[in-house]
Parts: structure tokens; C-alpha cells; sequence
């Protein structure tokens, strides 16, 4: 008998409302919202993980030795987005 695997549940993506670069919204362990990066990007350093809910995508600051050589971490939009300043809350 095989085994069947399912596939990871993707991410909701969307539009970010300045540079229409594509976003994915997610929580972090504050409970603070931070849009990242749709792409994953050699040099990220956000890793994004579902809640055990399935409705809620968390965000975390993996430490270095864990990041290293990892390929599917993420850059907060913050860090790109020319009108980040504009959106960003205090």
C-alpha cells in the first residue's frame, strides 16, 4: 500500500496597497501583523509555519544556526517596499 502525502496548505497571498508587490500577512508572536515577502529569498530570516487552527499564518525569527543554508525563509515587505514608512505602526 502506498502512502499518500498531502501537500502543504498554501499561503494567501495578496497585493501590497503601495507597490503591489505580492504579500502574505501573518502573525507574529506578539500577536502583531507583519506583511512578508510572498518569495522566499536566499538570506531571509522569517520563517512561516500555519497555526495548528489552519486559519492563521505565524511568522518567527528562526536563530542563526538553525537558518543557515535554509531556502524557504522570508523578508519582512518592511524591508523592500519603497512606502513602508507609511504603513508601518509605532
Amino acid at each position: 500500500m502506498t502512502a499518500v502525502v498531502e501537500a502543504p496548505k498554501p499561503y494567501p497571498v495578496e497585493k501590497c496597497r503601495s507597490c503591489h508587490k505580492l504579500v502574505i500577512w501573518t502573525q507574529t508572536a506578539r500577536g502583531k501583523a507583519m506583511p512578508v515577502d510572498a518569495e522566499p529569498v536566499k538570506g531571509g530570516n522569517v520563517a512561516l509555519a500555519w497555526h495548528p487552527d489552519g486559519t492563521t499564518v505565524l511568522s518567527t525569527i528562526p536563530k542563526p544556526h538553525l537558518a543557515f543554508g535554509r531556502r524557504d525563509l522570508h523578508v519582512s515587505h518592511f524591508v523592500q517596499c519603497p512606502d513602508a514608512g507609511k504603513w508601518r505602526r509605532r
